[in-house]
């Protein structure tokens, strides 16, 4: 999975996921593409997103 502009990605396994904190603004300008091993992620910049684990704690910052 990768964000973009940023060019920040994580690896994932089947069943791991990550969740992406936006302000409520950006949401209808997010862009999703999926690619037959990958998705990625295009997002309004700049602005500030948090990417959180599982357990809602962040891992990095766009």
């Amino acid at each position: 999975m990768s964000f973009e502009p940023i060019g920040s990605s994580f690896s994932l396994r089947d069943g791991d996921f990550v969740h992406l904190r936006t302000p409520a603004a950006n949401v209808g300008k997010i862009e999703v593409v999926g690619w037959p091993n990958g998705i990625s992620v295009e997002v309004p910049y700049p602005d500030e997103y948090a990417i959180l684990n599982r357990d809602g704690d962040v891992i990095d910052w766009l």
